[in-house]
Parts: C-alpha cells; sequence; structure tokens
C-alpha cells in the first residue's frame, strides 16, 4: 500500500472575530498537555473476500501498518515545538502519524474513512473520505469496476446493412492525489 502521512494541528479562540469592524478571530496553538487526538482508520482493512488470508501473506511491518488505528482506535498525546535551549513551550500544539493503504473497498460508495476526533469532545471532530484505488487485474477482492452505476461508453449499430462498430483494449484510470487538506474547528 501507499503511505499516508497526517499532521493534525490543534488551536482554540482566545477572542471572537469582528467581520464587521476587520478583526478576525485571535486564536491560542498551545492546548493543554494532557490532551490527546482519538484516530480510528479503515483505510488498511476491508470487509472483502479473503482479507485475512491476503493480510496473512503482508511482511510484519506493513501488516502492522495496514491494521494501526483500525481495532482498537489509536490514542495520541499532543505535541508541541519546544526551544531547544530551555524546552519551553512555543506553540504548534500537532499530533502526527503515518498509515497505510490497503486493498479497495469494492462494496457500496467505495470511500474508506479516517475518524480524528479530540478526545472527549464529540464536537470536534473530522472524517477524511479515501478512496483506494487498487491494484488492477490480481483477482477478487483487489479490483473492482468504476463507476458501477453509469456506463463509460455507450456503442450503437450505425446505420446500413455492411456498417458496425466496436471496441478493443479498452482502459479508464482516474487518478486523484491530495498534498495538503485544512478543516478548521474550535478546540475548548
Amino acid at each position: 500500500g501507499d503511505l499516508l502521512s497526517y499532521m493534525v494541528r490543534l488551536d482554540y479562540d482566545i477572542l471572537p472575530a469582528y467581520d464587521d469592524l476587520g478583526i478576525g478571530a485571535r486564536t491560542c496553538d498551545i492546548v493543554d498537555e494532557s490532551t490527546k487526538v482519538v484516530v480510528l482508520s479503515q483505510i488498511g482493512v476491508d470487509d472483502n473476500e479473503g482479507f485475512d488470508a491476503w493480510l496473512e501473506k503482508q511482511p510484519q511491518p506493513i501488516k502492522t501498518l495496514l491494521e494501526l488505528c483500525s481495532s482498537p482506535p489509536c490514542l495520541f498525546p499532543v505535541q508541541h515545538d519546544t526551544a531547544s535551549d530551555t524546552g519551553a513551550l512555543l506553540g504548534n500544539a500537532h499530533v502526527k502519524f503515518t498509515l497505510v493503504t490497503g486493498r479497495p473497498k469494492i462494496a457500496g460508495d467505495h470511500i474508506k474513512t479516517v475518524l480524528i476526533q479530540v478526545l472527549g469532545d464529540d464536537n470536534n471532530k473530522h472524517t477524511s473520505g479515501i478512496f483506494v484505488e487498487g491494484l488492477y487485474d490480481k483477482g477478487p477482492g483487489d479490483s473492482f469496476a468504476v463507476p458501477t452505476h453509469e456506463p463509460l461508453l455507450i456503442l450503437r449499430d450505425p446505420p446500413g446493412g455492411l456498417s458496425y462498430a466496436s471496441y478493443n483494449n479498452m482502459k479508464t484510470t482516474i487518478r486523484a492525489k491530495a498534498e495538503d487538506h485544512n478543516v478548521v474547528a474550535d478546540v475548548d
């Protein structure tokens, strides 16, 4: 699978925004050191037929990363940037973690999810939707046809007794890659 690195930054409003005066909200990016972030990932695991056998064939380091944060969820402590000479907190409250994508989700909406939430705060959570493109031509559970509900091609028989229409070796590949994604939520 592919590595998917996350960095979750935390801050909270200390002064509200006054839009009519052109003053933005003032925030603080130093949070209580006991703050923890819960991560529940479904991108490394699946319900497809043959998953357990496929997982057993993976090297142990990859197997560990595929199952990371799936059951049970991970609980990460918040880290801050610190001054190298004094150890004083400089801010930039964050959590970093890396996940590995597994096989594609071959049923339903084909989207796997990563849920990120501040522990104990149901109002501050974010769900990332991830489409895993899969391993093409590798058998059941490793690939599926996209889209599953709309035709990619309509082939019509042209008029005339000797005319015909055909197609061969047709493939469609769609790729999307996100380098950066920001979600803003208040942390109390």
